[in-house]
C-alpha cells in the first residue's frame, strides 16, 4: 500500500541530497549504497548501472529502504520502506542526465561507460517516517 509524501518530504527530495539506500543480498544480508535520488511527488526515483549489485538484489527482491538527512540540517531525515515497481532502462541515460543537472550543474551524465546501460528505478513508498514525513 503506498504512503504519501509530505511536502516537506517532496521538498527534502527535491534538493542534491544524498539517500542511502539498502537493498537485500541473495544471502539474506543487507547492503547499503549513497546515491542520488528525486521525487514527482509521488514515487521515488533513483538511477544505476543494470549490471551493479544493487540493481540485481532489486531484480531479486523489490523490497528497499531509504534513509535521508538533509546536510544544512541534521535534524531534517526522511526514513523510506519501499517497493521496487519499475526498472526502465529505455529512459535510464536521459534520466541520468537529469540527475547530472540536478547534482552536478552538467547537461549529460559523463561517468558512463559506453557499454554501459543506465536504469532509471520507480520506488513506491509504502512507509514514510522521520521529521520530513510530517
Amino acid at each position: 500500500m503506498a504512503a504519501k509524501l509530505s511536502e516537506k518530504a517532496v521538498e527534502l527530495l527535491k534538493k542534491p541530497v544524498l539517500a542511502h539506500l539498502a537493498t537485500i543480498m541473495k544471502n539474506g544480508t543487507p547492503q547499503v549504497t549513497p546515491l542520488w535520488i528525486d521525487t514527482d511527488g509521488t514515487n521515488l526515483f533513483i538511477n544505476t548501472e543494470q549490471n551493479r549489485l544493487k540493481a540485481k538484489n532489486m531484480r531479486r527482491n523489490p523490497n528497499v529502504a531509504l534513509s535521508v538527512v538533509d546536510p544544512q540540517n541534521n535534524y531534517n531525515t526522511l526514513w523510506i520502506q519501499g517497493t521496487v515497481i519499475d526498472m526502465d532502462a529505455k529512459n535510464g541515460q536521459t534520466h541520468a542526465d537529469t540527475f547530472a543537472k540536478k547534482y552536478r550543474g552538467l547537461d549529460k551524465y559523463v561517468n558512463t561507460d559506453s557499454a554501459d546501460v543506465r536504469v532509471k528505478i520507480t520506488i513506491r513508498p509504502d512507509k514514510v517516517a522521520g521529521s520530513a514525513s510530517k
